[in-house]
């Protein structure tokens, strides 16, 4: 069960306190949620507890949670502009690839990628003190929101590197702490057989959820390490989207040319953190996951616009300076069912190593059907004339966020909901399933 952030220890499963909460998520009546942790926070935190914990610890949690958000934008930018001209949607992982570039980094003594600024690290960062963060993170982030997120990830590692030297035992640690397995295979023989071996192992780790992440053009001739990694998040509102409308979206594609396609938009009415920040332009609203500390936040622009545009609205600084404004209000919210999947990419300038990275998100309307402010709601809504409407109806930017840590776990923009869509096949949670999924939250 997650830290409340009181400094309290943590529940031991099996209390009256653990069963209570399960049932309180069973019935949506979760207590509030906190605040979104930024950089700021954290600094603010740190003034607090100066006496308690050693401010050095402090800075470098506020600089390891800055690097990864910087890195979240900067990078999603980055596969914009490499794949402007052939994708609709973007979609990707920064929690993981921020991660794997950063062990990349330590195994080959480096601080920085050429021509990548935004991956250098600090000098004085420490190598335990990284390894330790990412340790934690992968605890607070994919243990528990297991019931939420099927991942997978195995190092492939040709058998010429030697693994006895510091750094190989180093990696094989880390490694075992965060999930990781490690796999010794001859990346230059029979690639037709091993690109198989690799979606076997991915089909199996995530229980049939994903079961392609590589092609054979993956492998160079040169490939020491390759990293296979595959994420799946499919997460539970708080509060379900009760209200479907087919309606158009209106989309712009890679040359500015405006046109509307047909989708069905879900909409739901409800007490959410928003902000039309006038800074970028853009109104955000904070979607909580049930059972999680997760959310997901919709960034609206003022109007249409096509993705490269899209991309350059907020940097990771300003976007975290405005959520701070956000207020919690009831409002009717709007967005489409999508899905998406990320194409494969490799590690550039790192000549022995080869990623291939898949992330699939599935968005949909199951949640939570009571929630603690029901009543609430319905009494607000008889006595007001109108809501304040958010609605996701032209191209816009979403994240999942970590609340606890401000981590940025997926990254995305949508350009067409209608790309994507056969991964889920409008694929329903079980109600079963729901049950489970709310049991394991809570173990």
């Amino acid at each position: 069960m997650a830290d409340d952030g009181n400094g309290d220890d943590e529940i031991p499963p099996g209390t009256a306190e653990e069963i209570m909460a399960i049932i309180m998520a069973k019935l949506g009546m979760a207590p509030n949620r906190r605040p979104i942790a930024t950089p700021a926070t954290v600094t603010a935190k740190s003034d607090a507890n100066a006496s308690e914990v050693p401010k050095t610890a402090e800075v470098f949690e506020y600089e390891f949670v800055e690097k990864q958000q910087k890195f979240a934008f900067e990078f999603g930018n980055h596969l914009l502009m490499k794949n402007e001209m052939v994708t609709k949607n973007l979609f990707y992982c920064p929690y993981v690839i921020f991660n794997i570039m950063i062990s990349t980094l330590m195994i080959n003594k480096l601080r920085s990628i050429e021509n990548w600024p935004f991956l250098k690290l600090p000098k004085d960062w420490k190598e335990s003190e990284i390894e330790s963060k990412m340790v934690s993170l992968h605890k607070a982030i994919i243990d528990a929101n297991r019931h939420l997120i099927y991942h997978a990830h195995v190092n492939y590692i040709d058998n010429a590197v030697d693994l006895s030297t510091e750094n190989g035992q180093r990696l094989e640690n880390i490694s075992k702490q965060i999930g990781c397995t490690i796999s010794r295979q001859n990346l230059q023989e029979n690639p037709e057989t091993l690109v198989a071996t690799i979606h076997e192992d991915i089909k199996r780790i995530t229980e049939n959820r994903v079961d392609q992440v590589i092609t054979q053009t993956t492998i160079k001739p040169n490939t020491k390490f390759l990293l296979a990694n595959a994420i799946q998040f499919y997460g539970y509102w708080s509060q379900e989207f009760s209200s479907f409308t087919e309606t158009s979206f209106t989309t712009v594609d890679n040359s500015g040319a405006v046109s509307t396609i047909p989708v069905t938009m879900m909409t739901v009415k409800g007490y959410f953190n928003n902000h039309f920040a006038d800074e970028i332009k853009c109104q955000i609203v904070q979607l909580p996951y049930e059972a999680s500390d997760l959310s997901m936040l919709v960034v609206v622009p003022d109007k249409e616009r096509k993705l490269a545009e899209l991309s350059v609205l907020c940097d990771s600084s300003t976007f975290f300076e405005v959520l701070a404004n956000m207020k919690k209000e009831l409002i009717e919210v709007s967005i489409p069912k999508f899905a998406l999947d990320t194409k494969q990419f490799s590690v550039p300038d790192l000549q022995d190593v080869e990623l291939a990275h898949n992330a699939v998100i599935v968005v949909d309307s199951k949640g939570s059907s009571v929630t603690n402010e029901s009543t609430e709601i319905k009494n607000a809504l008889r006595t007001r004339v109108a809501l304040t409407k958010i609605e996701a109806n032209i191209p816009f930017i979403f994240l999942v966020i970590d609340e606890m840590t401000g981590i940025i776990l997926f990254y995305g923009m949508l350009s067409d909901p209608r790309e994507g869509l056969e991964i889920c096949a409008q694929r329903d949670i079980p109600e079963n399933e729901v049950n489970d999924m709310l049991k394991i939250a809570q173990s």
